[in-house]
């Protein structure tokens, strides 16, 4: 409970702190994985379509359509609390909430 009313006073936890010492990185990082990321997958859907069997215009419009869905999704999610999935394979029904408390507790 002390915990609680440390960091709704401000204070930060043990992990904030020992997090401040690593800077950040930088946003150009992120979008040069994304270009590459993009390129590579382009060339194979060109180039390897007999293996791949995608279009390439299929891997653009599923890019565009992930793209179009993250800002909605991630608004969704964090004013709600709740994550709506649509997997193929299923899970076990207590395996987020699990994870969440596993990670909130410290536990291995």
């Amino acid at each position: 409970m002390e915990r609680y009313r440390a960091s709704s006073n401000g204070e930060e936890d043990i992990h904030a702190k020992l997090m401040k010492r690593y800077k950040d990185i930088p946003s150009w990082w992120f979008y040069l994985l994304l270009v590459v990321t993009l390129v590579v997958s382009l060339a194979l859907c060109i180039f390897l379509n007999d293996q791949v069997q995608m279009p390439w215009w299929g891997l653009l419009f599923a890019a565009a359509l992930a793209f179009g869905f993250t800002l909605p999704i991630s608004i969704i999610t964090a004013t709600t609390n709740q994550v709506r999935e649509c997997n193929i394979c299923p899970r076990p029904p207590l395996y987020d909430s699990t994870c969440v408390v596993v990670h909130k507790l410290n536990m291995p």
